[in-house]
């Protein structure tokens, strides 16, 4: 008799991650893995007309052994004066900049090997899996392209801390 076991990739990698990183595979233009720190940002904004917006920001940067890239995400949902909480949040794909008051998901990379034009999520979403209040746990699945047209389909997981200033 012989005995096998399988463990999924995407799940192996949530128990190695240490708190603070990320760990992405990237496919389409960059087909590589992206690691480095991350950390989380909570707060509630109100718009001028007086909606709330509760906001997630998501901090990420390169450490020394990837390649030099920088990645930011804003998770916002209108009408909350509560914290964003556990659950799947989609890309708003008509954002081409950042606006301050959405509902959805919006991101932005840039990679210094693929140029100086940055990269917008078009399609895609973040889950978040666990949230404390000094720790969030969760993954993405985000489609991103620049206006030459380039791609990055980015898929991965990742464990922030609260920034601290």
């Amino acid at each position: 008799m012989v005995f096998t076991s399988y463990t999924p990739l995407d799940s192996a990698l949530k128990h190695v991650l240490l708190e603070g990183t990320y760990s992405f595979r990237t496919t389409g233009d960059l087909q590589q893995g992206l690691q480095g720190r991350i950390d989380f940002e909570k707060g509630i904004e109100v718009s001028d007309d007086g909606v709330p917006f509760a906001t997630l920001k998501l901090n990420l940067q390169n450490n020394e052994t990837s390649s030099h890239h920088t990645m930011g995400f804003l998770i916002s949902k209108e009408n909350r004066f509560k914290d964003i909480s556990e659950g799947t949040y989609n890309v708003k794909n008509s954002i081409d900049g950042f606006i301050p008051n959405f509902d959805g998901v919006f991101g932005f990379a840039n990679v210094k090997r693929l140029g100086e034009l940055p990269f917008f999520a078009y399609k895609g979403s973040i889950t978040i899996d666990d949230i404390k209040e000094d720790t969030l746990n969760g993954s993405l699945r985000i489609n991103m392209r620049n206006l030459n047209g380039r791609t990055i389909f980015i898929n991965g997981d990742f464990m922030a801390k609260i920034r601290i200033e």
